[in-house]
């Protein structure tokens, strides 16, 4: 911190930190392509109609 407040050439400087715990880092991350396609479909529901338009499936 002291090499930052002499390279801007202010001593009134604070810096604050802070730490995301797990419960706020919000919904987990999809790691199969299923889970995946459902989280897309969920924020977007229209990949629903165009999965069933073209009778699209996951491998």
């Amino acid at each position: 911190m002291l090499f930052l407040k002499k390279e801007v050439k202010n001593d009134f400087l604070e810096l604050e930190t802070a730490i995301k715990t797990e419960e706020e880092e919000g919904p987990r991350k999809a790691f199969t392509a299923t889970e995946k396609l459902e989280a897309m479909m969920q924020k977007n529901p229209a990949l629903a109609l165009l999965r069933q338009q073209f009778n699209l499936d996951i491998d």
